[in-house]
């Protein structure tokens, strides 16, 4: 089941209108943290937030296109990296939580993220880094 974060459904102009997020954590303090860190803020949607992989798979069906803003520490993060661009090709993956090592930077750009959050990022940074990312920067400070 995706957690949802409004009691109403969200109607198909919300959507449109927006960039459709998707939270993907096993912590649920994580994901509903930086479900409402976001929450209000214009240009950004959570539909939903997801702790299993086939909760994000359900959750693109409903949502194709969204971005997934996936832990780096969720379990074979890899493999559910290559699972969420299976499922559905025109997904976005941003990776949050990503330590900064050469090895970790070039391991999820290998994976074809879309651009990853750094671990030391702060949660009042994030809009800015998913917005940054959403315009084509694979790693960003917010500007």
């Amino acid at each position: 089941m995706i957690e949802r974060l409004s009691a109403s459904s969200l109607s198909a102009t919300e959507i449109a209108a927006n960039r459709t997020l998707l939270i993907v954590s096993e912590v649920r303090l994580l994901r509903e943290g930086i479900a409402k860190s976001i929450e209000g803020n214009s240009g950004l949607l959570v539909a939903g937030t997801c702790e299993k992989l086939t909760q994000i798979f359900a959750a693109l069906h409903e949502y194709p296109g969204a971005t997934v803003v996936l832990d780096a520490a969720f379990p074979n993060g890899f493999e559910a990296l290559k699972a969420i661009r299976a499922a559905d090709s025109s997904a976005r993956v941003v990776v949050f939580a990503v330590s900064e090592t050469e090895e970790n930077v070039v391991a999820w750009a290998r994976a074809e993220t879309a651009g990853y959050i750094p671990r030391t990022a702060a949660l009042r940074e994030l809009v800015q880094f998913i917005e940054s990312i959403d315009r084509g920067d694979k790693s960003a400070r917010p500007r």
